[in-house]
């Protein structure tokens, strides 16, 4: 928590703010502590599984000020990703609605 530091984030749902993202998205902390975070939950969760399912990581493009777009960039997320948790083997993007592509 002391890391964060709140960005305006658009939540492009109709629906209720079920986990809280306004708060307690990734893209409010400091990526470091986010990615220990994670490390530490997966060694302590480890099973023989061989993917891990990572939810709400790349949430930069929900942030509404460009200067916070620009200091966190969805490609530095998954590099953050891969350099500090595993590659990356698969990605799916679920959306309610139509994201064209940049």
């Amino acid at each position: 928590m002391a890391t964060k530091r709140h960005k305006e984030i658009s939540l492009t749902t109709q629906v209720r703010d079920e986990f809280n993202e306004a708060e307690f998205s990734a893209v409010h902390f400091n990526q470091k502590c986010v990615m220990d975070l994670i490390n530490h939950t997966i060694a302590v969760n480890r099973t023989n599984q061989k993917y891990i399912i990572l939810e709400g990581m790349c949430n930069s493009i929900k942030l509404t000020n460009d200067a916070d777009k620009y200091e966190l960039r969805l490609q530095d997320e998954l590099n953050d990703i891969e350099q500090n948790i595993g590659e990356i083997q698969s990605m799916i993007g679920l959306q309610f609605s139509y994201e064209p592509e940049f």
